[in-house]
C-alpha cells in the first residue's frame, strides 16, 4: 500500500468508514486528524471531553481497509 493517497479517495474512505460505524460524518477536527494520519503525518489530538477523539482511532482501521481494497481493485483494472 502506498503512503500517499488522493485527497478525494481519503475523504470518501473516511466518510464510508464513519457510516459503517453509524455516523453521518466526522467533525472537522476528526476529519483533519484522520486525514493527516493517513498521509503519514505525526498526529497529536487534543480535543475537549466528548468531542470524539476515540472515533478518530476507531475509524482508522476501516479507512485503511477501504483504501487498500480500492488500491488493489485499481491494480486489477490495469
Amino acid at each position: 500500500m502506498s503512503s500517499v493517497f488522493d485527497r478525494d479517495d481519503v475523504n470518501k474512505a473516511i466518510a464510508l468508514a464513519a457510516s459503517c460505524l453509524g455516523y453521518v460524518q466526522l467533525r472537522p477536527e476528526q476529519m483533519k486528524a484522520v486525514r493527516e494520519f493517513v498521509h503519514a503525518s505525526d498526529v497529536f489530538v487534543s480535543l475537549p471531553t466528548g468531542s470524539g477523539k476515540s472515533l478518530c482511532y476507531a475509524v482508522l482501521p476501516a479507512v485503511f481497509d477501504i483504501l487498500r481494497h480500492s488500491e488493489s481493485s485499481a491494480a486489477m483494472v490495469i
